[in-house]
């Protein structure tokens, strides 16, 4: 049976699940989630997989499972504490739908310092579950669970761009069981399937000519299969370069959408589908000696697949609506160091900068208002007996300002006349995030 093919209520039981383990907050480029691993945290992510201190090679690089030994677990969470701030003006412009062309003056026009509310920003916490077992001094069983992808904005009602965006949401929980095999002293592979579980919602204003708004939200879920794989080769003791690849998810979420406006409230079946990307990663660690080493990562995402965002629905005028996105692929490079102070102590520090998917600022949209990004981490892990690791990791992101002149198309009732609602001003934002992490080796 396909994942499709799963009977509705079954998906929407797995993710009420599992729903308090998704993250809602994405702060990997465009709504990436990187937080996997709370040890690589501390690094920001370089190297991940291959250096072999913790279980998320399964999310990273399969094939750093054969750097493990015995029978182990994890378990750890990351919380976010993001703020995103919108400063600019939202104006509304009767036009002409078949030109575009103006018709009129303004039918609205208000200026964020209004006093609505113009923060993003969302807490969320990012999970990560693993298990790993070796079969043979060669042979790598695993399980993980993870979230790869997370999105959530939440504006006030009154705000500007209320026409354009209140509030947005995706979450993911992704279950993945890996097998990794060391082909010979140097070179190892790792293999996974995915099942993913994703719940999304959208919601915005309804402009209806009055002083009274209306108010559209669309709630849907989905679940659809994936893979990774991954290769490793050491160069030399202590040398380890690897290469992974996370497959595209094509996830086609069914729900429906609710209106209501002063005359009432109606609901209809909705659909929309979006596939998230494939990811590349290498990934390179050289040991300087017995206590330190550095770590090296980049990583490629195919965001062009994100072109559009259509929503399908009896109840959107003519029977859709599309949100034209036009984003770009993207690269994320970083750089980290760990230093083994004590058999008990390692402390770790990691700098990354990430590059936003938007491809300009017709398309930064107030649902995704994303931007390039700096991360600087650091983290440590202690370890009271040779068993029990204890990690805790620490990050701060600097979100780039970034410009955005975004225009959406209101129905007014007249099919050949819409409103041209432009958003255009400057976000700002930044991020905290902290984790902590156990692991236990059972023999």
């Amino acid at each position: 049976m396909s994942a499709s093919a799963l009977p509705k209520p079954a998906r929407t039981a797995g993710l009420s699940v599992l729903a308090a383990l998704a993250a809602t907050v994405a702060h990997g480029a465009g709504f990436q989630i990187t937080e996997s691993s709370v040890t690589g945290l501390g690094r920001a992510f370089a190297g991940s997989g291959l250096v072999g201190d913790d279980l998320s090679a399964i999310a990273y690089n399969p094939a750093g499972l054969t750097l493990l030994d015995g029978t182990r677990i994890q378990g750890g969470a990351t919380s976010i504490s993001s703020d995103g701030e919108f400063r600019g003006r939202s104006t509304g412009t009767p036009s002409l739908r078949a030109t575009g062309a103006p018709i009129a003056g303004p039918v609205f026009s208000q200026d964020s310092s209004g006093g609505s509310s113009e923060d993003a920003g969302a807490s969320a916490v990012v999970p990560n579950n693993y298990f790993v077992h070796a079969l043979s001094p060669d042979l790598r069983v695993g399980f993980g669970l993870h979230s790869p992808f997370g999105l959530a904005t939440d504006y006030g009602a009154s705000w500007v761009g209320r026409y354009h965006a209140q509030s947005s949401e995706l979450q993911t929980v992704d279950l993945n069981p890996t097998l990794a095999w060391r082909l010979s002293p140097q070179l190892s592979l790792g293999f996974g399937l995915s099942y993913q579980l994703a719940k999304g919602r959208l919601s915005q204003a309804v402009f209806t000519g009055t002083p009274a708004d209306g108010f559209a939200e669309f709630k849907g879920d989905s679940d659809a299969f994936g893979w990774n794989l991954g290769a490793m080769y050491e160069l030399a003791p202590g040398s380890r370069l690897g290469l992974s690849f996370r497959s595209k998810v094509t996830q086609d979420f069914d729900g429906d959408l609710r209106v209501r406006t002063p005359l009432g409230s109606r609901r209809f079946d909705a659909e929309t589908s979006i596939t998230l990307p494939e990811t590349v990663n290498l990934g390179y660690v050289q040991a300087l000696d017995e206590r330190l080493s550095l770590s090296f990562g980049a990583r490629w995402t195919n965001w062009s697949r994100f072109d559009e965002l259509k929503l399908k629905s009896p109840g959107l005028a003519g029977g859709s609506k599309t949100f034209i996105e036009d984003w770009r692929d993207t690269w994320t490079l970083s750089a980290g160091v760990d230093w083994r102070y004590s058999e008990a102590w390692t402390l770790r520090a990691g700098v990354a900068w990430d590059q936003t998917p938007v491809s300009s600022e017709e398309h930064r949209t107030a649902r995704i208002p994303d931007a390039d990004r700096w991360w600087l981490g650091f983290g440590a892990s202690y370890r009271p007996t040779p068993k029990l690791t204890i990690d805790a990791g620490f990050a701060h992101l600097f979100f780039e300002d970034a410009d955005t002149r975004n225009v959406v198309t209101l129905d007014t009732g007249n099919p050949a006349i819409v409103i041209a609602d432009s958003l255009s001003g400057s976000y700002s934002g930044s991020a905290t995030l902290f984790g902590l992490q156990l692991q236990y080796r059972f023999d």
